[in-house]
């Protein structure tokens, strides 16, 4: 039997295929948690750092282009507790002296406020993809690299 097929990690492709499964997933879903399946991946397959995290960058930008152009054609979610979120990241955006662009920065780097309602408000708000694109990943591949390498930095630190 191929050691792929029990171990998606056993190969780079394997390791790349999951990841970008993972990643879209969880840019979809909310609680599908991408920075605790980066650290495992981190553990598992050290010498995939730069690909994981590329790749992990791509999967979670598709997904909120999904999320982004949702919010543009007008779906919105129905659950109140979602819809709070929402309305409260479309108000911050909208009175942030920075600006739509600062919010989205920050909300890409640090997830707050959550990457999820603030790539939907991008779409609602009409911010043009390109620049949605431009200023998001970035600081999204940031955090993605920081997340991965940390626990290498952590350990040579201690």
């Amino acid at each position: 039997m191929d050691p792929g097929v029990l171990n998606p990690f056993a190969t780079p492709s394997g390791t790349w295929l999951s990841t970008l499964a993972v990643s879209l997933l969880s840019g979809l879903v909310p609680f599908i948690n991408i920075e605790t399946y980066l650290v495992a991946v981190a553990a598992l397959t050290p010498s995939q750092g730069w690909p994981v995290i590329l790749i992990t960058t791509l999967g979670q930008m598709v997904a909120k282009i999904i999320l982004y152009q949702g919010g543009k054609h007008g779906l919105r979610p129905r659950a109140g507790r979602f819809r709070d979120k929402l309305e409260r990241a479309e108000n911050a955006m909208r009175r942030h002296p920075a600006g739509p662009d600062a919010v989205v920065l920050a909300s890409a780097l640090t997830g707050f406020p959550p990457f999820y309602g603030v790539s939907v408000m991008a779409g609602v708000m009409q911010i043009p993809l390109a620049r949605f694109l431009l200023v998001a990943t970035p600081p999204r591949l940031l955090r993605f690299a920081a997340v991965f390498y940390a626990p290498r930095l952590v350990k040579h630190l201690l």
